[in-house]
């Protein structure tokens, strides 16, 4: 599911593909917890590297769990 949504097509933002990351870990009532990193590189100009990490711990993935179950 990782591979394609990372094949998806383009993301505007790391962090919008974190998200859809996030969201497909939460299907799986085996994980706990979510540490996701990425790093893109060049940045700028042929070098520089950015990453960005997003950490859930055991409540924070809960609790996404739930919110996509029960959207407002």
């Amino acid at each position: 599911e990782i591979d394609r949504l990372a094949e998806d097509g383009h993301y505007e933002t790391q962090e919008r593909l974190m998200t859809r990351i996030a969201q497909a870990c939460v299907a799986y009532p085996d994980i706990l917890s979510i540490d996701i990193r990425l790093r893109k590189a060049p940045v700028r100009r042929g070098n520089g590297v950015l990453g960005v990490r997003l950490s859930l711990n055991q409540a924070a993935t809960q609790d996404l769990r739930h919110s996509l179950k029960n959207p407002r």
